[in-house]
């Protein structure tokens, strides 16, 4: 019995240098996600590891580390588990403010598959503990989730009242990269208005703000809607240039769901230029990598698309 309680005590040893080690890795590298994607299969193990064990604040550190790799880089599935079993471990810890941000994540994460309700849910239950705690930076960033979810369910008076409460917490609080991209989405509600000059004023002026910070990540959203409003207006030149842009950053940065919808508006853009093969094998790389991710909206969007496609060359 004591040969067996000695393996065993090695064995958990052995089991925390190794999280341990993982931990301190991820930590250092958490920006550099090429490193993180070298060891994943190691991440995802010593991640697993302390789920089992309980170790909640382990959880919780892996989460903080990586979680941003695991979605910019669309390891999605990945991404939802983490989560969950992270939702989890704050709750044993009745760590609150940690709670709200990850529904907030977890939200939107519903939100691009296109569970609108289940994600409006979650921002809710979100925006509830971050007014509770008078988390002002927790409420902006959730009034303007709850904005996208409104402007994507075809609310579009309340998707403007909230952005615009977002913007006035933002202003008050100097968040400057905040304010950049309630722009970028209050050019949308504008270019879906139909005021095309006003959503080019916001569009430049985020642009300006991500380019500021050096928000590269957020850079390539405002582009891709730079490009479909110049899609819309009938200017193709522009709208392939920035669209092909954003593409270079996307790639550059590793971001796959911005990658495969700029894919999909160069398909547009090819489709109007009468460029019909090359549009057909775009909207099929848009649809393969909005399948791979379980973008499910995203994914009917293509289908549309290839159907009107097939349609006109039928």
């Amino acid at each position: 019995m004591a040969v067996l309680s000695d393996w065993k005590s090695c064995y958990t040893t052995s089991g925390q240098r190794f999280i341990s080690f993982y931990l301190t890795y991820s930590q250092t590298n958490a920006q550099d996600f090429d490193a993180l994607a070298a060891e994943l299969p190691n991440l995802q193990q010593c991640f697993e590891q302390a789920v089992r064990q309980e170790e909640d604040s382990q959880v919780i550190r892996f989460w903080d580390y990586a979680s941003d790799f695991l979605w910019f880089r669309g390891y999605w599935q990945l991404y939802s588990m983490w989560g969950e079993c992270t939702l989890e471990a704050v709750r044993h810890l009745n760590r609150y403010d940690k709670e709200a941000w990850l529904l907030s994540e977890l939200g939107w994460l519903q939100m691009e598959r296109g569970e609108l309700g289940t994600a409006r849910k979650l921002f809710n239950q979100s925006r509830s503990i971050f007014e509770r705690a008078g988390d002002a930076r927790g409420t902006c960033v959730i009034l303007r989730y709850l904005g996208v979810v409104c402007f994507r369910m075809e609310e579009i008076a309340q998707a403007e009242v909230f952005l615009e409460n977002a913007l006035r917490v933002a202003e008050q609080n100097g968040y400057q990269g905040m304010i950049a991209e309630i722009k970028n989405l209050r050019g949308s509600v504008a270019r879906e208005y139909g005021d095309f000059e006003k959503a080019q004023r916001a569009y430049a002026e985020a642009r300006e703000g991500f380019e500021a910070v050096g928000d590269l990540v957020r850079l390539t959203g405002v582009l891709r809607n730079m490009g479909k409003l110049a899609l819309e207006i009938g200017d193709l030149i522009s709208a392939r240039s920035v669209f092909e842009e954003a593409v270079e950053v996307c790639q550059k940065i590793g971001r796959k769901d911005m990658l495969y919808g700029c894919q999909l508006g160069l398909a547009e853009v090819e489709w109007q230029a009468s460029n019909g093969d090359l549009a057909g094998q775009l909207a099929l790389l848009a649809r393969n990598g909005f399948s791979e991710l379980g973008m499910r909206r995203d994914v009917d969007r293509v289908d549309e698309f290839l159907r009107s496609f097939e349609r006109q060359n039928a």
